[in-house]
């Protein structure tokens, strides 16, 4: 191994390393900027041999028995975002992939030591922790990001390390592209090599969850997903968030034909008055996520639906599963669709059990083959089913390895997000000329499409938190990063709901700018049923559009300066036993105290 400085940067060099018949050499390269405590640092190999082998994956970094700050959070930018308190006790093993579940590429750990005696009580088992408690005066942290803004494959692992009592491990994988599938060693040469195509940041920081977030937010605000600009202030106007959703303060996710769908957005309009678009789903003959993509023909009285609510000011965007194509449908065998799926290494199709005995491929964003065959269905639910909107399930929700060489180069890359940006591009040219007002929104947020989406369907808050009963709390790190540049809706609310439960799913989507959604199967005339959830529903709604819409939609998160130093009579600081100064919240449900925002100058 050879250490070598160079300026401001460090160069460690692994020379000779046995590899089967070959020999690998790896070069990591660390770079310090003058007043900053993360070192960005770039990693690459080459292994030489007659053939030389290829690197399938590269582990770098990772970091094993990360021991407890005190009172500590793990910042983890799952879709909307996750925060485990006291990971080194709580934390269960995570793997995600970006694009996909590890939504925005940062992973953050802070905590306070003089907050120690603020720990979770782990003895009945898990618990609904609360949210973070503020910055204490002593808030330190660490924080690993990846500087990619091309959107390439690469998986975060997180886990509890079994061997270390109360510490946990980081890791995170990436993935070399090869130029052909499968490796045939008379194709193959005698050097491989390998350059990450981007940097990956780690250091330390002074803070916490804010500080965290403000650290990423600097370098995301110059990607390529940054160039719309803030939803309430695009660069050009004819390419910002439709009005549609902008102005949207409810959304029914409602389901079935359009003499049931129609009635239920009419009778809720009528009862809410604000403007309000429905997502919608089952309204094809064929039966749900069956016969993918065959849409048509749709319920016969679709398209005379879709007219009606369009006429009462409310879009129309109909559920289209955007990732898959069924194997049994007529079409996937006479279209020869098999040439634009994602295949496996062994050559088949990745499949998704969506029903069961109908199996569906998933289907390559990197295909022209498929970026066709969806333009054409887009297009026909556009000109022929009259509607203004398309919901592309899945979109952002996941991306996988593919292995057929005669679209992409296989194994890694970017392929798969590049494939999702041209293919947006494509639908947002071509709905616009058929309607101006065109939008599109899919299931999750990733942070690669937020220039191309116009929202972001999220079901966090019911389905991840207190449902999943796992060792982490839901909590808006994408309103911090992100809020006022990407929209999100979504929720699983209705009428039948308990009420306690709709007000807290409600009124959290309120709080951290999720606009108000109902979903299920059934909608019932106002205040037919429970009618204090209906009431509640309509107070949020109004005071979403009347008076928070500019922060709501758009805003950006703020940080309670919650733990402060206390103070005697005479203004001096109290000190404990340990001569650390004793913190006091400023701000809870217990001391009642009224919050009042400056938002002109931001400010508490």
């Amino acid at each position: 191994m050879l250490n070598e400085t160079k300026g401001k940067s460090l160069e460690i060099i692994w020379t000779d390393i046995p590899a089967g018949r070959g020999k690998v050499f790896v070069k990591v390269r660390f770079y310090l900027q003058n007043g900053h405590s993360i070192v960005q640092s770039n990693f690459s190999a080459r292994v030489t041999g007659n053939p030389a082998g290829w690197i399938k994956q590269v582990e770098f970094p990772v970091l094993r028995g990360i021991k407890s700050l005190g009172d500590d959070y793990l910042l983890v930018p799952r879709y909307l975002g996750r925060m485990v308190r006291n990971p080194g006790e709580r934390v269960t093993d995570f793997h995600f992939t970006h694009p996909g579940k590890w939504s925005m590429q940062f992973i953050a750990f802070h905590g306070s030591n003089i907050l120690n005696n603020n720990l979770v009580d782990l003895k009945n088992g898990f618990k609904v922790n609360g949210f973070q408690r503020g910055t204490a005066s002593d808030e330190t942290g660490l924080f690993l990001s990846t500087a990619d803004g091309q959107g390439y494959h690469k998986d975060v692992e997180i886990s509890r390390d079994r061997k270390r009592k109360g510490t946990f491990n980081l890791k995170l994988t990436h993935y070399p592209q090869f130029d052909f599938w499968p490796p045939v060693k008379s194709r193959m040469g005698v050097n491989f090599s390998y350059s990450m195509p981007y940097p990956v940041r780690l250091g330390t920081y002074s803070g916490g969850t804010k500080k965290a977030c403000e650290i990423y937010r600097g370098w995301a605000l110059k990607q390529e997903w940054m160039r719309r600009g803030p939803v309430n202030k695009p660069n050009n106007p004819d390419q910002g968030v439709s009005p549609k959703v902008l102005n949207c303060a409810f959304w029914g996710k409602f389901y079935h034909g359009a003499g049931k769908v129609v009635p239920e957005m009419a009778g809720l309009r009528d009862y809410l008055k604000v403007p309000m678009n429905t997502h919608w789903y089952r309204y094809k003959i064929s039966k749900f996520d069956d016969n993918n993509l065959e849409y048509f023909p749709l319920d016969p009285y679709f398209k005379e639906g879709a007219t009606t609510l369009r006429d009462m000011g409310i879009g129309v965007m109909p559920y289209v599963c955007y990732a898959v194509w069924d194997l049994d449908t007529e079409s996937w065998a006479r279209k020869n669709l098999i040439d634009a799926a994602a295949l496996s290494e062994s050559g088949k199709p990745i499949i998704w059990g969506l029903r069961k005995g109908h199996p569906n491929a998933w289907m390559n964003p990197a295909s022209p083959l498929w970026r066709d065959e969806f333009s054409s269905l887009t297009l026909k639910l556009f000109e022929d089913g009259g509607v203004n909107g398309e919901y592309l399930d899945v979109m952002a929700a996941a991306s996988k390895l593919c292995y057929n060489d005669k679209i992409n180069k296989p194994h890694g890359g970017n392929y798969w997000s590049r494939g999702n940006r041209t293919m947006l591009e494509r639908l947002r040219s071509e709905t616009k000329k058929i309607t101006p007002e065109a939008f599109f929104t899919t299931e999750t947020f990733s942070e690669n499409y937020i220039d191309l989406l116009d929202a972001f369907l999220t079901l966090d808050i019911p389905r991840y938190g207190w449902r999943a009963k796992s060792g982490y709390d839901n909590y808006p790190l994408l309103s911090y990063v992100y809020h006022d540049y990407a929209i999100p809706y979504g929720s699983d609310c209705h009428q039948t709901l308990d009420p306690a439960a709709m007000r807290w799913q409600m009124g959290l989507s309120f709080t951290w700018g999720v606009q108000p959604t109902y979903s299920n199967n059934m909608i019932y005339p106002p205040e037919s049923k429970k009618p204090e959830n209906d009431r509640y529903t309509r107070e949020i709604t109004r005071a979403w559009y009347q008076a928070g819409a500019k922060f709501l939609t758009g805003g950006i998160g703020i940080d309670l300066q919650n733990w402060v130093k206390k103070t005697d009579a005479d203004g001096n600081v109290v000190m404990d036993d340990n001569g650390d100064p004793v913190l006091e919240q400023a701000y809870s449900v217990e001391t009642g105290k009224i919050l009042t925002i400056n938002t002109k100058d931001k400010k508490l």
